[in-house]
């Protein structure tokens, strides 16, 4: 009951009791369920439309919501779920592995973004924590917990569909025509559609659901899957593939999900040269609005004649009786299952020994091709952003180099002529960056929650069908993650870890509250903190980012609003950079001179610095400018713009002596 702080579980009592069974585990909180779960949905479309929370002015503002929801969940919510298990050990092994990026910030070159990876990381942690109460509280109804993540990837589709439709393809679209809207970049897109996709799947099959759930479930798997085709994210498509290989291993309804697995999918397959039309004419700005609004439109329609083919299949189709209390998936299942997943392991371990051999080599490029974007095997820049995090790893395996620090390695060291800043692989980053601490919390967090669901799964036909949920969309985060920067958007991370922590409920479940008032105390002064730390941080963002567009409207306004920014994060040189940079321009040199070396002191491994140096000295010292634009080539040796300037100090620097 909301607002009842039942009594505390006696500490007295085993705690080797068998998990409850959640058929028959008492009433759910409607009430209470109703607000997390219209938390988490609102939280996770925000995210998902705001460029996947990927910058700050999202991220820190979003991850204070969820701190506030859950503090509110500490006052009036009971939770039902026991101490120990799987379930406290992935939530622990995640806070230490947030803790393990703070305590870097002691070593890495990249003091900053090390603490923007940690607040990251603690944000998941309260996912986590949210699914799983949330799953908690809805007991029987438990495959509820699955609706933030289809609700959000339901309403995120149909406008992405709507602003594509609206707009011009330079503002949804990438060079080659792949769609990149609404996360601005087409992996994270396609990512994010089909973890909904293969989420929304395991519903749709899952036969005590009304028919109209399970046909709308099934549209919009047909939609997610057709957006992420017109994205065209080769790793995507891997991690869809592998997501239903398990989701079909793992579920108790699994004749259900191949019969709506084929109504999805169908219309997509009938509607795929249309979808992957506009890679072919990107070069051609008007045929690519067309072929976009083609592409949409036909999306659409693919997901109304997948509803409409499963409602005629639930309806009038063969009625399949799921075996929901599997003590374990048919030994042929886990075979055929092993079988593919050894094969995907082997062709990707050939694939990526000969990328990183390749690029060792200096042979990192893309290839240009005709056709889909999913057809070929181009992209060896990402194999040497790879090379850089493995040699991270091999020259410190047991702190890492610090949160953060991969970017400053790879411009030393690059083949290529990206600036990444991020690996492109979670166990790249996590093993470069953080070293084996950083690897075992985060593979150990992940097991403790395969391991929680898998428990789960046995306790009815509820708990059963959001086990496989949680698994299929696990899979595809993880399969996608695993070679691209998934880990830096929270749109896609926070649902994927709570959908996964929810499951671990079913196990866990309590017949009263456990949590007592010093366990809530400790938990909500926790989570202030961690609120009272992000607000400033938000502030120091929002104040940078409009400084830099809005200062030629105020100078000295835009001043303020820096000084205050590098006041509320000492550690971030941005806003000190960027004040540097309008006093150059208003040639205002020693308030430019001033920032400059705040922001040297700060971040002093951070190449900017100093080609912003060379700029700002270039009328008054041309030896200082020099040798500022000789240190950011040390720090960046492939980058076109500090060679140019060098070169040009270099001859301003003759004429002067000679």
């Amino acid at each position: 009951m909301i607002g009842n702080d039942c009594a505390v579980e006696s500490a007295a009592a085993p705690q080797t009791n068998p998990p409850l069974d959640p058929e028959n585990a008492g009433r759910s909180d409607g009430i209470g369920a109703l607000f997390l779960g219209a938390a988490l949905t609102a939280l996770w479309t925000w995210w998902a439309l705001a460029q996947g929370a990927f910058f700050g002015t999202v991220m820190y503002p979003g991850s204070v919501f969820l701190y506030a929801t859950l503090i509110l969940a500490l006052v009036a919510l009971p939770f039902y779920v026991r101490a120990g298990g799987p379930h406290e050990g992935a939530l622990l092994a995640m806070a230490s592995l947030a803790l393990w990026t703070v305590v870097s910030i002691a070593w890495t070159p990249a003091r900053d973004q090390a603490l923007d990876d940690a607040f990251r990381t603690f944000a998941y942690v309260a996912a986590m924590l949210s699914g799983l109460w949330l799953a908690s509280l809805l007991r029987h109804r438990m495959l509820l917990a699955a609706v933030p993540l289809l609700a959000a990837g339901a309403i995120t589709a149909v406008v992405t569909a709507i602003v594509v439709l609206g707009s011009d393809p330079g503002a949804v679209a990438d060079s080659e025509g792949t769609l990149d809207y609404p996360f601005g970049y087409r992996n994270a897109n396609a990512g994010f559609f089909v973890m909904a996709g293969v989420v929304a799947l395991a519903v749709a099959s899952h036969g005590r659901w009304p028919l109209w759930a399970r046909s709308a479930s099934t549209g919009l798997v047909s939609l997610c899957f057709a957006l992420a085709l017109i994205s065209q994210s080769r790793g995507a498509t891997l991690a869809a593939i592998a997501a239903i290989v398990v989701l079909l291993v793992v579920s108790a309804e699994r004749l259900r999900t191949l019969v709506m697995l084929t109504a999805a999918v169908v219309p997509v397959i009938v509607a795929g040269g249309t979808l992957l039309e506009p890679f072919d004419v990107a070069e051609d700005a008007a045929l690519l609005g067309d072929a976009l609004d083609a592409a949409v439109i036909a999306a659409l329609l693919s997901a109304a004649a997948a509803a409409v083919l499963a409602a005629l299949l639930i309806r009038f189709g063969p009625s399949f009786s799921p075996r929901v209390n599997l003590p374990s998936p048919p030994r042929w299942a886990l075979i055929a299952a092993g079988v593919v997943t050894a094969g995907l392991l082997a062709l990707g371990a050939v694939a990526a020994s000969d990328r990183l051999e390749s690029a060792a080599e200096g042979e990192a490029g893309y290839t240009e091709v005709d056709g889909s974007r999913l057809t070929y095997t181009g992209g060896l820049n990402r194999s040497d952003f790879w090379r850089v995090a493995v040699d991270q790893f091999e020259r410190q395996p047991i702190l890492g180099e610090g949160a953060g620090s991969f970017r400053s390695d790879y411009l030393r060291d690059r083949t290529a002529d990206e600036l990444p800043r991020d690996a492109h692989g979670i166990p790249f980053e996590l093993g470069g960056e953080l070293g084996a601490p950083g690897l075992l919390l985060f593979g150990g967090s992940i097991l403790l929650l395969v391991v929680a669901g898998y428990r789960s799964r046995r306790l009815g036909p509820a708990a059963a069908a959001l086990s496989a949920a949680a698994a299929a969309g696990l899979t595809a985060y993880l399969i996608q993650g695993a070679v691209d920067w998934s880990w830096s958007f929270p749109a896609l991370t926070a649902p994927a870890l709570a959908l996964a922590a929810a499951a671990g409920a079913p196990g866990a479940l309590a017949l009263r509250n456990s949590a007592g008032r010093r366990q809530r105390v400790a938990l909500g002064l926790i989570l202030g903190a961690l609120t009272l730390l992000a607000i400033p941080l938000y502030i120091s963002e929002r104040n940078a980012t409009r400084a830099a567009a809005d200062w030629p409207n105020d100078p000295q306004g835009a001043y303020a609003a820096l000084d205050l920014a590098a006041d509320l994060n000492p550690l971030a040189d941005t806003p000190l950079l960027v004040k540097a940079e309008i006093a150059r321009q208003q040639e205002d040199l020693p308030t430019a001179v001033e920032a400059l070396e705040e922001a040297r002191r700060r971040e002093p491994d951070e190449w900017r610095n100093y080609l912003l140096g060379a700029r700002i000295f270039a009328a008054a010292d041309v030896e200082a400018a020099l040798q500022d634009a000789n240190a950011a080539l040390e720090l960046n040796p492939r980058s076109e713009v500090a060679q140019q300037v060098a070169e040009r100090l270099r001859r301003k620097l003759r004429r002067e002596r000679g």
